[in-house]
């Protein structure tokens, strides 16, 4: 702890060498571990503030006025986070990997490196990147519910345009056709690439309506999952068109601020 005589600044100094790799946006708190900024309880840090304090001088006031002091020198802005994927001022692509990040310079020249805070990376994909890996199964699950070559080709551009980071392509699949023709076990599968954190599962109603307070949830989601499509629900299409164009949103959690 800091010598005898509270020091608000010597304490916080104390705090912050003994923190795990920090960064802060407004009053949320990110910890960085396995290659993402993980939302954190700054609660969790009270503790350790506490034990910077000299027996003392601990009070509750001071306890939080050091933890008030990290949280102040560890500000960074909201736009300095990202989901999976980011696009560099350069043009480079980043997509982050479980086990790296992939970067892409143009579509030839592409390097795998390791995980980096500087990324800024919230979420991560589901799987590893591995150039020699193969999908058997998924392969042939595509050729019997889709035979024509044409739809095959359709599905693949439309999953790559999942990683890209903006919605540069305005894309939007439907997939419809009797049941049990393998729609469902298709989508699964790209779920399963991405992981649940990357995926929303918004129905179009919520998706139509500006106002539902589901919507935030799809912040820094790399693809939304709707098993059902009602033709009725497609009055009011407005904000599903925006969001399939990249456009801002007005949106806001429930007894949040829009």
């Amino acid at each position: 702890f800091a010598p005898h005589g509270y020091c608000e600044n010597d304490c916080a100094e104390l705090l912050r060498a003994r923190l795990p790799q920090i960064r802060c946006s407004v009053m949320d708190w990110f910890s960085y571990r396995d290659g993402v900024w993980e939302k954190t309880n700054r609660d969790e840090f009270r503790p350790m503030a506490r034990e910077c304090i000299h027996p003392r001088q601990r009070q509750a006031r001071r306890i939080m006025d050091v933890i008030g002091n990290v949280e102040s020198a560890f500000q960074v802005r909201a736009s300095d986070f990202y989901g999976a994927s980011r696009i560099l001022n350069d043009g480079r692509i980043l997509i982050n990997g479980s086990n790296g990040v992939i970067e892409f310079s143009q579509p030839d020249n592409v390097r795998f490196r390791s995980h980096s805070p500087d990324d800024g990376f919230l979420a991560k994909l589901n799987t590893a990147y591995d150039t020699q890996a193969a999908c058997p199964a998924f392969d042939s699950l595509v050729c019997s519910a889709l035979p024509a070559p044409a739809d095959q080709e359709l599905l693949q551009c439309f999953a790559r345009s999942i990683l890209y980071p903006r919605c540069h392509y305005e894309a939007c699949l439907v997939c419809f056709g009797e049941g049990a023709t393998g729609k469902s076990t298709l989508a699964e599968g790209i779920r399963l690439v991405l992981g649940p954190s990357l995926c929303g599962s918004l129905d179009l109603a919520d998706l139509c309506d500006s106002s539902s307070y589901a919507l935030p949830g799809l912040k820094h989601k790399m693809l939304n999952l709707g098993s059902e499509l009602k033709a009725t629900e497609v009055g009011e299409s407005a904000g599903f068109k925006k969001l399939v164009s990249g456009e801002f949103l007005n949106v806001r959690q429930i007894y949040g601020s829009p």
